[in-house]
């Protein structure tokens, strides 16, 4: 009987726990949909504004300087990346639609902007992954790039998936 009650117990605890942490961990529990002055604002358009600049990352001394990147450069970069995303979503929409050959040229058109999107920061790219794989410290230049490359690479993993060349 004792084991019956402590079977019960164990499993009615492991209810209470599993219930309280998917309600902690999606901000659905406490309140209901999480704290509105904590979630960034939308644009009229739906999007997500971009942070200007991140916080210089702090480390190791570089061993080499880096190369100069500005915010121009970034503004351009999320400008292609915007423009590669929107030519892939086109792709997407045509394989919808079942125009399959259509699809294929808008993610190759999006592979092209991708890729000029990454001639763009070379030199830039090469040094951020050095210093991120040896901890040295970043400009915040180069810490907003690392974020921005997180995106570029979904997306280039999605245009490759689905048939751009």
């Amino acid at each position: 009987m004792l084991m019956i009650f402590g079977g019960v117990g164990a499993l009615l605890l492991i209810v209470i726990l599993t219930i309280y942490y998917q309600d902690s961990g999606n901000g659905a529990g406490k309140g209901g949909g999480g704290d509105p002055a904590s979630t960034p604002p939308r644009t009229s358009s739906g999007v997500q504004p971009q942070p200007r600049m991140s916080s210089a990352k702090a480390g190791k001394t570089p061993g080499r300087p880096a190369p100069a990147l500005t915010a121009a450069t970034l503004s351009r970069v999320r400008e292609l990346l915007q423009e590669a995303k929107a030519i892939s979503n086109d792709g997407v929409r045509e394989r919808t639609a079942g125009n399959n050959t259509k699809a294929r040229a808008k993610q190759s058109e999006a592979k092209k902007k991708i890729d000029e999107l990454k001639l763009l920061f070379a030199d830039a790219s090469e040094w951020q992954e050095e210093a991120d794989m040896g901890d040295w410290e970043q400009p915040g230049a180069y810490v907003t790039l690392g974020k921005i490359w997180v995106e570029i690479a979904r997306l280039q993993k999605k245009i490759r998936m689905s048939g751009g060349r």
